[in-house]
């Protein structure tokens, strides 16, 4: 059920989206690209993925610099319940070669909230790669009983700060070098703010014949 109390508010791409069943998009250069929920096979591809990762890309996702995951870290972040902790990736078609991962963490002592965070693989930025991944996560939300988003992301981080901006999110101060933010979940998509990144939301949950 989601916030406003209608399995379907997300119409049937959020419904797909909820039982976890891959979609199918392309992104603004025109590449094919599948989105699915992370399995634990994964592993190797997310290893080769963060091998790509500029030291930037890696700063911004742990906010420290990270050259390596740690076999702990890998399993961590493949082995998902898709309950409690949500995560989707993108690849392209028919290569496979991964371009990004968004994932939500229910907070233990808060369970309608979460946190959330996102990655977009160096060559794939600037083509909607995060925009498509936070859409995911939107629709995710309201059938597991989550309604905030919260979020911390690097000042320096311009281009997802606008996007979260751009969605409704809510700056709630600032530590060190990062902005905390807060996204409240639309009970749908009519509920996203008329902007840029608002509309490419909504466009991910037309119908697609």
């Amino acid at each position: 059920m989601t916030a406003a109390g209608q399995p379907d508010a997300w119409g049937p791409i959020g419904q797909q989206v909820a039982a976890g069943q891959p979609l199918t998009r392309t992104l603004r250069d025109g590449t094919a690209v599948l989105l699915r929920p992370i399995r634990p096979d994964d592993a190797p591809r997310f290893r080769a993925a963060f091998a790509k990762l500029s030291e930037e890309s890696r700063y911004r996702r742990f906010h420290s610099a990270h050259p390596r995951l740690s076999p702990a870290e890998l399993r961590y972040l493949t082995h998902v319940d898709q309950t409690d902790h949500v995560a989707w990736g993108m690849h392209d078609l028919p290569r496979e070669e991964g371009l990004g991962v968004a994932r939500w963490i229910r907070l233990d002592d808060e369970p309608t909230a979460a946190e959330f965070a996102v990655t977009v693989a160096d060559a794939a930025q600037g083509q909607g790669v995060g925009t498509l991944l936070i859409g995911v996560l939107l629709a995710s939300a309201p059938p597991r009983g989550v309604e905030l988003l919260r979020g911390s992301i690097l000042a320096s981080n311009a281009p997802m700060l606008r996007l979260i901006e751009e969605l409704g999110g809510t700056a709630l101060g600032r530590a060190g070098v990062a902005h905390a933010y807060e996204l409240r979940v639309p009970s749908g998509p009519e509920g996203l703010p008329e902007t840029p990144a608002g509309r490419a939301v909504r466009a991910l949950f037309d119908v697609v014949d």
